[in-house]
């Protein structure tokens, strides 16, 4: 893989029709798949079918062809979708590749550079910046097959500005911080639209041109003479792309249990985000340090907004070993050997009906029906491997919080997605469409409820959910011989069944 480390950013890169285009496609491309875009089409040697694949060409032609020329050997083509934020949501720190490969045959496959064009954002006086994208000084070394190095000396924020454009390296890890959420009362705060683009040197292969359906189906905005790059006319080009300044600091000694926020860092170093001399790109050098991510519940809803949703903390490190050749030779083992397990069950294990008795399956389906869960489920073996998501039964999708104060309990989707990742969870998917997901990608768990959810009513005496099915009636008889077999217990054998997948759940939620 090419040693393309160095993150680039420039300001005003395309023509402000551009952006608008983007902007205005960028409802329709949030709910596709992720788009290819050949290297003939890249360079123009074919015609765009889509405006996507014209602001594609442009990123190309004026930044992205001269970073390229090194690997133009190499050189395929590039991948490009869209991300649409509202305030309080984040991305955890992920590798972009090739998912199929990854899935299928374990395989990290990076893209030559990844790279996001930033669609919203400003830094007028007075305002809340959107959530930054985050890199860290970590990258996949696919000789090792692990992330190196283990313990991150830096971090760096790149803060959404109107047509700004980042690019940097396909093994660097990264990941978009979570804002703080939108103020009750408060109108004008848009969400974060970012267009995003892997230039590949392989084509990854679940990963398909945008059609003439999909054009006929209104998923994507045509290709225009407006957006098209006119070498001879010189009127509609944007003013020359500048580089952003990284500011570059150096986070002071902690002690243990001290916790120093990012503003506070900030603001010690007269760094301002905001009003004139605002900086939008920063590198936080904290070696021995590490970087905490927070969310709203870390921060006091009556004190001052932040600006960036982290601090940092003392690093915990296992000193003793860490770089004992037989120690890093065991953990690699260990990794090695939970990769396999975990790729022969995401392989063997979708669609399949747990290896439970007839009574469990129906104890989980009551305590789920009751308390509003969902057992996702995707090994059955020993202790198992499943958590519980709060359930909306009528609607078949997660169900939300009645207020924030909610979000503290487990189960939440709002949660999950920010903690798993595919291939176990796709926090993509949006909620309509994640049961379909979970039926397809997860054990059958539900399997004698799933084709029955369209008899689910809602009883308005007890408003308690009610299956018009002779499969209640079994239900019932399961829960009432569960409560006469235990009459102290707190619950029934279903409740203390959840309850220990609720604590599975906990256990892979950190893992």
């Amino acid at each position: 893989m090419p040693n393309t480390r160095e993150t680039v950013i420039w300001r005003e890169v395309l023509p402000e029709a551009c952006c608008e285009a983007v902007q205005a496609d960028a409802a329709a491309l949030a709910e596709c798949p992720n788009y290819w875009v050949p290297r003939d089409v890249v360079e123009g040697r074919e015609p765009a079918i889509t405006a996507a694949e014209q602001i594609v060409q442009q990123l190309y032609r004026r930044l992205v062809a001269a970073r390229l020329a090194p690997h133009a050997d190499a050189f395929l083509g590039a991948e490009y979708w869209c991300q649409i934020y509202e305030r309080g949501r984040g991305l955890g720190f992920h590798y972009d590749k090739d998912e199929h490969a990854m899935k299928e045959e374990g395989r990290m496959v990076n893209p030559l550079f990844s790279s996001v064009y930033y669609v919203t954002g400003s830094s007028e006086e007075g305002s809340l910046r959107q959530a930054p994208t985050l890199l860290c000084d970590q990258w996949y070394n696919h000789e090792e097959q692990c992330s190196e190095p283990e313990y991150p000396a830096w971090s760096s924020f790149v803060f959404p500005r109107r047509n700004q454009y980042c690019l940097f390296g396909g093994c660097q890890a990264h990941g978009v911080l979570e804002a703080m959420p939108q103020e009750p009362g408060i109108e004008d705060q848009p969400p974060r639209i970012a267009f995003l683009v892997n230039w590949w040197a392989t084509h990854p292969k679940s990963v398909l041109r945008a059609t003439a359906d999909d054009l006929a189906a209104g998923r994507v905005a045509p290709a225009t003479d407006v957006l098209a790059l006119d070498d001879t006319d010189t009127s509609s080009r944007a003013s020359e792309p500048r580089r952003v300044q990284i500011v570059c600091l150096d986070a002071p000694a902690l002690q243990e249990g001290e916790l120093l926020p990012i503003d506070e860092l900030l603001e010690q170093q007269g760094v301002r985000l905001s009003g004139e001399g605002a900086a939008d790109a920063l590198t936080i050098r904290h070696p021995g340090l590490t970087l905490f991510p927070l969310d709203d519940q870390c921060v006091d809803a009556a004190g001052p907004q932040l600006q960036v949703m982290a601090a940092l903390m003392l690093q915990e490190v296992e000193e003793s070993g860490k770089n004992d050749p037989e120690v890093l030779a065991r953990r690699r083992k260990e990794q090695e050997e939970l990769d396999a397990a975990v790729t022969h069950m995401l392989e063997h294990n979708p669609g399949r009906v747990p290896s439970w008795d007839a009574r469990r399956i129906m104890q989980m389906d009551w305590f789920c029906l009751r308390n509003g869960k969902r057992c996702v489920m995707w090994d059955d073996q020993d202790v198992g491997f499943f958590l519980m998501l709060n359930w909306d039964w009528l609607r078949n999708q997660p169900s939300e919080p009645s207020s924030p104060d909610q979000l503290i309990q487990p189960g939440w989707w709002a949660n999950l997605r920010q903690l798993l990742r595919p291939p176990l969870l796709d926090p993509e998917q949006p909620a309509e469409r994640l049961a379909s997901w979970i039926d397809k990608h997860t054990m059958r768990v539900h399997a004698g409820l799933l084709d029955k959810l369209h008899l689910l009513r809602l009883d308005e005496s007890t408003q308690q959910l009610v299956l018009d099915d002779p499969y209640w009636q079994q239900l019932q008889v399961v829960a009432r011989q569960d409560a006469e077999e235990q009459p102290a217990a707190a619950g029934p054998a279903a409740g203390q069944a959840a309850g220990s997948a609720e604590a599975a759940a906990e256990g892979t939620q950190t893992q």
